[in-house]
Order: C-alpha cells, then structure tokens, then sequence
C-alpha cells in the first residue's frame, strides 16, 4: 500500500500516523503502526480502553503494544497502574474477541 512508502519515509512521525489511522477507523493500519514504532504507551491504553466493545482485536493488540513498549522504557511519566491498566485491556479484549484463553 502507498501509506507504507510514506511511513518508511517518515518513521519519527509514526504515532501521529496511529493516531489518524485510528480516528479513521482504519484499525488493522493503527495496529501496525503501534507495534512498528515507539508510540506512547498511554496513547495506546486509552485507544485500547476507548475501542475494547466495538473492536476487541484492536484493543488488545494496541494494549500488547503498550506494554512492549512499556518494557523498552517508552513513555512519559508511567506507573504500576499504567502496566496493569494495560494488562487488564489485553486480558479483557482477549476475552471479548473470543481468542482461547492459553494457560502456562
């Protein structure tokens, strides 16, 4: 697609393209863009918390996005709530998508 030539070309700016893809409703380009470039992980849990009814799948990718990036020590000013926050969404649209619950 032409929108991946433009985001290779312009990767310092590729959570605002997330954040268009998103209002879009353009979900599976939203998710890939979370998970191809440092978005802020708070970003992502509210477009996770906002989306977990109406589009789970989505939810719980950017809520797993969140949390990567968390772990790569992305974002501003984040706590133990923020994590589990995140957690939580990923769990919770787990379910909602119907995705089989993986025991360890």
């Amino acid at each position: 697609m032409r929108w991946r030539l433009t985001a290779e070309r312009h990767t310092s700016r590729l959570s605002e393209w997330f954040a268009t893809a998103k209002t879009l409703k353009r979900f599976e380009m939203a998710m890939e863009l979370a998970c191809a470039s440092p978005c802020e992980p708070k970003t992502l849990t509210r477009a996770a918390k906002d989306n977990i009814e109406r589009a789970p799948v989505f939810a719980g990718e950017v809520a797993l996005a969140a949390l990567h990036w968390i772990c790569q020590g992305k974002g501003y000013e984040l706590s133990s709530i923020d994590v589990q926050l995140a957690y939580r969404l990923a769990i919770d649209a787990g379910s909602l998508s119907g995705s089989p619950k993986k025991s360890h």
